[in-house]
């Protein structure tokens, strides 16, 4: 396992897009998007801090994994491991453990980056970790990895052309970026509001956003960082694992009255979907690895 680590973290130094997605995609794309919706002022623009790192999170599972096992496989390195001791699960599981280490240290990057760019108002900055919740934090961050993961293992599945995976890839998150909330702070485009005559009123792509698969990873970092609890740094305090606490907000920040964000059904939903899309696609992804390029 050692070699096989020494080998992937060679192959990621090496490469660019690793380094580069990480350490300055992460925080250039965060300072981009709070700076776009601090525009508006119509809505916090802290609110769209968790799904812009949930998104980098994602392109990591979806772009680097992917294309660093379709590149180190068809290298000489790859078929003397190929023809030794070391199994097709075996490097999976190091490459997604190396791997999950960077997605660690890119939350934490992007959110040291998030004090510079808040610097002129630190005070809006500062509130979210007055909300965040440490164990929801890292379960959002877990589920976000392996979702993007195990996705992006499966289209390795169906095409073992890096520019193939790369248009696959993008196609999907372009939609994500709408669906999950990676450019739209969450409250825009999924909360409901009681109307007078005792309905609801919902935005336009409120029902959609079940459709991706990366609005549940995106809405649980959203939950992570904003819920609401008596102890918010109280680990058996968490929100996401109550679906009876409901998460409520406003789609525009003058607006009198909360709506609910993710309500009872959404809160279901999150704990078990995401669950069972990592579960069907992690065995798809066992029983078909392979270490030739046929």
């Amino acid at each position: 396992m050692y070699t096989t680590l020494k080998i992937i973290n060679k192959y990621f130094w090496k490469s660019l897009f690793g380094p580069g997605l990480i350490f300055l995609f992460g925080p250039l794309y965060l300072f981009i998007i709070t700076s776009t919706w601090s525009l508006f002022g119509m809505i916090k623009s802290t609110a769209i801090i968790p799904s812009s790192m949930a998104m980098v999170i994602t392109f990591l599972g979806m772009f680097c994994i992917p294309l660093t096992i379709n590149t180190l496989r068809t290298s000489m390195v790859m078929k003397r491991l190929g023809s030794s001791k070391i199994s097709p699960l075996t490097f999976l599981v190091c490459l997604i453990i190396y791997y999950w280490f960077f997605a660690i240290v890119c939350y934490v990057w992007m959110l040291g980056w998030g004090f510079l760019f808040y610097i002129d108002r630190i005070d809006e900055y500062l509130v979210i970790f007055n909300y965040m919740h440490p164990g929801d934090v890292l379960y959002s961050l877990c589920i976000n990895y392996f979702l993007a993961t195990t996705i992006g293992l499966v289209i390795l599945v169906f095409t073992k052309r890096n520019y193939v995976i790369a248009v696959i890839n993008c196609v999907v998150i372009i939609f994500s970026f709408a669906l999950a909330g990676f450019a739209v702070p969450i409250p825009l485009i999924h909360i409901s509001y009681k109307t007078d005559s005792g309905g609801w009123n919902c935005s336009p792509l409120t029902y959609i956003v079940y459709a991706d698969p990366f609005w549940y990873s995106s809405s649980l970092s959203y939950e992570s960082f904003f819920h609401v609890a008596d102890d918010y740094f109280n680990l058996l305090g968490s929100s996401i694992f109550n679906p009876e606490v409901q998460l409520y907000g406003k789609t525009f920040a003058a607006q009198p009255t909360d709506g609910i964000v993710l309500g009872h059904a959404d809160k279901y939903l999150n704990l078990i979907l995401p669950i069972v899309i990592i579960s069907s696609l992690m065995v798809v992804d066992i029983m078909t690895f392979k270490w030739n390029v046929r």
